[in-house]
C-alpha cells in the first residue's frame, strides 16, 4: 500500500509528528508512505523521516521569493507560476502513483480533490483543526462538495467539535455518512513524555516556571502571553519565568516585545530543540500554557498531559481544559501559585 501524505512541511509539529510515529510501523505493515509539501521541502523532521524509510518531495504552491529584481516582475513571475499549481500537482501525483492520498494540509484543497478525482485515486481529507477553508475557494468547493464525496472523498477529524465547525453545513449532502466520519485525534507515543512521581513543586519554591511550545505565528498568540505573563509577575511575590519553545515569523517581533516590557530577564525564546528533548523540557516546567487562538486537538497539550503538569489555556478549538480568556486563565495560575 503506497500512501501519500499531502502536508505543509517536514518541519516540526504536531500533524509531522505524528506521522513520524506513525512510519516507525509502516514495515510491519506493508505500507509505503510518501510525504508531499506544499510549502517547503525542508524542516527540521525530514531527516528523520528519510531514517523511517518516509521520501519527502516538494509541490510548492508558491516558487520561493529569492528577492530578485526588478521585484514587481519577478513577484507577477511567481504569481504566474502559482496559477499553474494543478498541472504542477497532477504531473507529481501522477508520476508517483499512490493508492490513496491523505490531505493533512488543506491548502488549495480544492485543487487536491480534483487532481485526486481525475488520476482517480481515493483521498482522505483528515481535518486537524477549525480554520480549513482560510485558503480554499468555498464556493467552488459548495458546488462540487457532493459529488467528490460520494465519488472519491473519505473525511477523518481530530475531533467532534472540528468537524461540526468546518462541515456542519454541508451535513445534509453526506446522504447519511455524517455519523460515520471517524474520530481519529493525531497524537504521537506519549510514553517518553511520562514522568512517574513527579513532585509538586510549586507549593515548595518561590520560582515557578511557565513554559509553551509551539511555532512563533498568529494563531498561538504568543503577545497576549508576554504581556499577561508580564502583569501577572507584577502583582506575584513568586519568581516567575516563562520560556517558549518555537521558530515561526513573529520571532522579531516577540523578542522586540520582551525588550520593551523589560523582560528580557524573565522570559526566554529557546528556539527550536529536537523532539528527544521535549520530554527534558516538559520536566523542568510547573506549569504549561496554550495561549492559542486556533487550536484543533494540539498535541502540546497531550504531552504536558502524559508529564503530569497542570494546563493553563484559552477556550479554543478542542481544547476542553480551557479557560474564558488568556487573562483569567493567568488569574486562576496566580491563585494557584500563591496558595489560595
Amino acid at each position: 500500500m503506497n500512501v501519500l501524505h499531502v502536508i505543509g512541511t517536514p518541519g516540526l509539529g504536531g500533524v509531522q509528528a505524528y506521522l513520524l510515529d506513525l512510519s516507525k510501523y509502516d514495515k510491519e505493515y506493508g505500507i509505503s508512505r510518501t510525504l508531499l509539501s506544499l510549502h517547503g521541502n525542508e524542516g527540521e523532521l525530514k531527516e528523520k523521516f528519510l531514517v523511517n524509510g518516509v521520501n519527502c518531495y516538494a509541490c510548492d504552491i508558491m516558487p520561493q521569493d529569492y528577492g530578485l529584481r526588478p521585484y514587481r516582475l519577478w513577484k507577477g513571475i511567481r504569481k504566474f507560476i502559482r496559477s499553474l499549481f494543478f498541472i504542477k500537482l497532477f504531473r507529481v501525483i501522477r508520476r508517483l502513483q499512490p493508492d490513496i492520498i491523505v490531505c493533512e494540509e488543506p491548502s488549495n484543497l480544492n485543487t487536491q480533490l480534483f487532481v485526486s478525482r481525475i488520476l482517480r485515486i481515493p483521498i482522505i481529507w483528515h481535518i486537524h483543526n477549525e480554520y480549513q477553508f482560510v485558503n480554499v475557494n468555498k464556493t467552488i468547493f459548495n458546488w462540487t462538495f457532493e459529488y467528490i464525496f460520494k465519488n472519491n472523498l473519505s473525511i477523518i477529524s481530530d475531533s467532534k467539535y472540528i468537524l461540526k465547525k468546518n462541515l456542519l453545513e454541508f451535513k445534509t449532502k453526506m446522504n447519511g455518512q455524517w455519523d460515520r466520519i471517524p474520530i481519529l485525534s493525531s497524537t504521537s507515543d506519549l510514553s517518553t513524555m511520562v514522568v512517574k512521581g513527579k513532585p509538586n513543586k510549586i507549593h515548595h519554591s518561590s520560582q515557578i516556571h511557565l513554559g509553551s511550545i509551539g511555532r512563533l505565528t498568529w494563531q498561538k498568540d504568543y503577545e497576549l502571553l508576554i504581556r499577561v505573563f508580564t502583569k501577572v509577575r507584577k502583582k506575584t511575590k513568586k519568581e516567575l519565568y516563562l520560556s517558549i519553545v518555537g521558530i515561526g515569523p513573529f520571532c522579531n517581533r516577540l523578542i522586540k516585545l520582551i525588550q520593551e516590557l523589560g523582560m528580557k530577564k524573565y522570559i526566554s525564546l529557546l528556539g527550536q530543540i529536537d523532539h528527544e528533548i521535549i520530554p527534558s523540557f516538559l520536566s523542568n516546567l510547573d506549569i504549561y500554557v496554550q495561549s492559542s487562538i486556533s487550536e484543533g486537538s494540539p498535541l502540546t497539550i497531550k504531552e504536558a498531559m502524559a508529564a503530569s503538569l497542570p494546563i493553563i489555556a484559552t477556550d479554543v478549538g478542542d481544547v476542553t481544559m480551557a479557560r474564558r480568556n488568556a487573562a483569567g486563565a493567568f488569574s486562576a495560575a496566580y491563585g494557584y501559585a500563591a496558595g489560595y
